[in-house]
């Protein structure tokens, strides 16, 4: 019966070492005077990513995230927004950030630090005011120095970042800093380690307990009585003789031999006996909640919803918008200039996440055409097509198409081109129309009146004749 008492006994041993690792992180850092970003977190990423349902949450997120496409616009005027395709700054965040990582890359590690620790640190390397590269720093190696307003310490005056291993002080304007469920306005936040300990710590245990269960095999939990008593030598040589004989997945099973006066009693349960199996499931959909992704995206027996589209727009808005607004403030903070913050903004496009399907795609696409959202160039671009050479917008009523090119309006029903700023008609079958679009609605040119007057009173001598 030693493996389920060994395992208890490891597991307080396990709490007073996090306990102690703790403690000399906080004094380390109070000698230095510096405050890192994660010194709450009791557990390091790679303790909660050996958690199966952990770790499928982390790479649903971080997947879904670090491909999506980071765009920047200007806003002309009140009503007007275009999209710039040509700065510098696109191409370091989407596909080289620094001369090793890729955009997907320093994506990845940016949101998977955001989740876990609440802090993603990006050093801004700088000529001038261009920036030259982007480099992801671990969180447990920033160390963070804040001066205070001596008669408002709730007034931080400078803010010093010190990089593990490196003598060098960074400005906030060298940082880019991304925090979540912040406590100190936004220099340091609290990740799922932070906020869900105690679920991490059940489910670790959970793994122990399964490992220590196949690893005892027959024997976990047991005990063997004697008719009398034995020395402490004798009783450890019997257990050491159980042990090798029983213990271990690889004994399971095997035939138990007694020897006179001994009797076998069993203490240990299945693991349906002790209940593990509901406990997982209860700490799975518990692990789920605390990292916001539904369960059915983790497991398919939990499924609720009607279709995966809902699934898909539950996951974006409670599991990546949050996280997309966190970078996208950090990004406008702190890559673009001063002169430039009142008018460009960056923005992360989230279409992908719920294109799950061709069908779905195109009936997307279909409703903003339709609607005179997206003109039919914007909605091939969508999908990676050639655009035409002339590009529409459609509206209701036969279809109108408006080509944003030249300001004109088409009928298609009617074969009527229309100049929308000259509120001119260019050409119509039914109008004999010269000079383009220096003709009005209003004005007709003088043969086609005299056509129009010839064909009424040819209409009145013929109702006469009748």
């Amino acid at each position: 019966m030693g493996g389920f008492w060994d395992f208890l006994l490891n597991n307080d041993k396990k709490s007073e070492n996090i306990e102690e690792r703790s403690l000399t992180r906080a004094l380390n850092i109070g000698l230095h005077g510096f405050l890192t970003g994660v010194s709450d977190d009791l557990y390091t990423s790679e303790q909660i990513l050996s958690i199966p349902v952990a770790l499928a949450c982390t790479n649903l997120i971080v997947n879904s995230i670090k491909n999506l496409p980071i765009e920047l616009y200007e806003r002309i005027d009140e009503d007007t927004v275009e999209q710039i395709t040509n700065d510098y700054r696109l191409k370091l965040l989407n596909d080289a950030p620094n001369m090793i990582s890729t955009g997907v890359n320093f994506k990845s590690k940016l949101v998977q630090d955001l989740i876990l620790h609440g802090n993603a640190y990006v050093e801004i390397v700088k000529e001038g005011n261009i920036i030259t590269s982007l480099w992801n720093i671990d969180a447990s190696n920033v160390g963070i120095s804040k001066f205070s307003d001596k008669e408002k310490p709730h007034i931080i005056k400078d803010v010093k970042f010190k990089i593990y291993n490196s003598n060098v002080e960074l400005s906030l304007e060298d940082m880019m800093v991304l925090t979540e469920s912040s406590e100190d306005g936004g220099l340091t936040g609290q990740g799922v380690i932070a906020r869900g300990y105690r679920t991490i710590e059940l489910a670790l245990n959970e793994i122990e307990l399964n490992k220590n269960i196949m690893n005892n095999g027959s024997s976990p939990i047991s005990v063997v009585k004697l008719d009398k008593n034995l020395s402490a030598e004798a009783q450890q040589r019997l257990r050491d003789s159980w042990d090798k004989m029983y213990a271990s997945s690889q004994n399971a099973g095997k035939l138990l031999i007694l020897e006179q006066g001994m009797e076998y009693e069993k203490l240990s349960f299945s693991p349906n006996e002790l209940g593990l199996a509901a406990s997982r499931t209860k700490t799975q959909a518990d692990m789920c909640a605390l990292f916001g992704v539904p369960e059915s995206m983790v497991d398919s027996s939990a499924n609720t919803y009607g279709n995966i589209e809902s699934s898909n727009i539950r996951f974006l808005q409670y599991s990546i918008l949050p996280h997309l607004s966190v970078i996208e403030s950090a990004l406008n903070k702190s890559l673009l200039l001063e002169k430039e913050k009142n008018t460009k903004f960056f923005k992360i496009n989230s279409d992908a996440i719920l294109q799950t399907t061709a069908k779905e795609r195109y009936e997307t696409l279909r409703t903003g055409m339709e609607a005179g959202i997206i003109s039919t160039n914007e909605a091939r671009k969508k999908e990676n097509l050639k655009p035409l050479p002339t590009d529409f917008h459609r509206f209701s009523l036969g279809a109108i198409l408006y080509s944003e090119k030249d300001d004109t309006l088409f009928i298609p029903n009617t074969g009527v081109v229309f100049d929308a700023n000259n509120k001119e008609i260019i050409s119509s079958p039914d109008l004999a129309v010269k000079g383009g679009s220096e003709n009005t609605l209003n004005e007709q040119p003088e043969n086609e009146k005299n056509i129009q007057n010839k064909e009424i009173k040819k209409v009145k001598v013929d109702d006469k004749d009748e």
